[in-house]
């Protein structure tokens, strides 16, 4: 009987210890920023959403809509993909734009850079979304 004791508490210790192992991976594993990111609402409202203003006296609305997205990799590489309707005085057109770029975290916040662009920053909250405040609040979720 000892030794059938034994053999239990051996396999009891083994199944714990990886128990333990397994479930501290995915509690001090911190939450990567990496992914993509798609834009869902701007100023709280679900896209597409239009916007107004006016260039020289001229009205302008653009309208955001999908895809527009950033994406993350671990090179702290992004790929920032907008898609935009523009109306114009009697232009009236979808434009979808790719840029490329990096990124930095810090705490979180992700500095955004793109070459002959200026920088911009973005709140992460740690898990699954950014939120980008800029002539508007734009929350981008993964």
């Amino acid at each position: 009987m000892n030794a059938t004791r034994a053999v239990r508490a051996v396999a009891l210790g083994a199944v714990a210890i990886v128990a333990i192992a397994c479930g501290s991976d995915s509690i001090t594993g911190a939450p990567s920023v990496d992914g993509t990111y798609a834009l869902r609402t701007l100023n709280g409202v679900a896209l597409p959403v239009t916007v107004s203003d006016s260039l020289e006296g001229v009205p302008v609305q653009i309208t955001f809509m999908s895809p527009t997205s950033f994406t993350l990799s671990s090179d702290h590489q992004v790929r920032i993909i907008s898609t935009v309707r523009i109306v114009f005085g009697t232009i009236n057109e979808v434009q979808t734009d790719t840029t490329t770029g990096t990124y930095a975290l810090n705490g979180q916040q992700v500095t955004f850079s793109r070459p002959g662009e200026s920088s911009f920053t973005a709140a992460w909250n740690g898990s699954d979304a950014l939120t980008v405040v800029d002539n508007g609040t734009f929350v981008f979720r993964k």
